[in-house]
């Protein structure tokens, strides 16, 4: 739906401007600055309504392929990302074994008990390289 600018399957579910607005970085320069869960999520991502958006590619962990992507990154491992310049939706769910209590955030923030997220930037480099090795190869007709 996000990809098709609010339609599905033949049927808007909202409107192109709507879809836009969430796509469109709300992050103030100062928000920036704050780490999300610890993480420096905005440095390189901007925050929408209800979406990050790829911004900076350039040694950015938590979005990838190209800029303007919009993703969810996901704090426990459930992360996604729509990617419509390249028609591409990418899913990754891995749960992390982290405790939830009063200190869970310190836990979360430095990576410790989230050693499936180490995975993700090794799974995105997969689809992306897939999908360059689909585009280099020549087609080839089928004979009938």
């Amino acid at each position: 739906m996000l990809l098709n600018g609010g339609a599905y399957d033949g049927v808007r579910l909202l409107r192109p401007e709507s879809v836009e607005l969430m796509a469109t970085n709300r992050l103030t320069d100062a928000q920036r600055k704050f780490p999300f869960a610890g993480m420096p999520l905005w440095q390189k991502s901007g925050f929408g309504l209800g979406l990050s958006i790829a911004e900076d590619l350039s040694d950015n962990p938590y979005a990838c392929g190209e800029v303007g992507s919009v993703t969810w990154p996901g704090i426990f491992g459930t992360w996604w990302q729509a990617d419509p310049k390249n028609d591409l939706i990418m899913i990754y769910l891995i749960q992390h074994q982290v405790p939830v209590s009063a200190n869970s955030g310190s836990t979360i923030a430095t990576g410790r008990g989230a050693a499936g997220r180490r995975a993700l930037p090794i799974y995105q480099r997969g689809i992306y390289a897939a999908l360059e090795a689909g585009r280099a190869q020549p087609r080839q007709a089928h004979a009938n």
